[in-house]
């Protein structure tokens, strides 16, 4: 698997619990995160990683600007046998990256676990 088939795998969990899930294709802004959920809770922006916890720099300034204006990014790292729920705060800089720190949950990578993992989204 990797971060594309780990997407689909995630959305059509988010379907299947009543959520919108919009993959964002954007070129014109760099580090824009991959999923807005539309939720009653309002949107929630994912970044999704696929086996590991570094983030671009340009990942990393949205997610810092986001949360200077009070808006949470959730970063959701895919591995074959688990998800784990990550924030942008005390994360790391690397050479070339950031690497993710604030570990906020790690389930199983079941469709029952899941549900738990959305249920923590920010």
């Amino acid at each position: 698997m990797n971060e594309s088939g780990f997407s689909k795998w995630l959305c059509g969990h988010l379907k299947d619990t009543g959520l919108f899930a919009q993959r964002l294709e954007v070129t014109t802004g760099a580090g824009v995160p991959d999923i807005a959920v539309l939720s009653v809770r309002g949107t929630l922006w994912c970044e999704l990683k696929w086996n590991t916890k570094h983030i671009r720099p340009e990942q990393y300034v949205w997610g810092y600007k986001a949360a200077n204006a009070g808006v949470t990014v959730n970063y959701i790292v895919g591995y074959p046998d688990k998800v784990e729920l990550y924030t942008i705060k005390d994360a790391v800089k690397m050479t070339k990256s950031f690497k993710l720190t604030d570990l906020l949950l790690t389930v199983p990578r079941t469709k029952a676990e899941v549900s738990q993992l959305l249920t923590n989204l920010k």
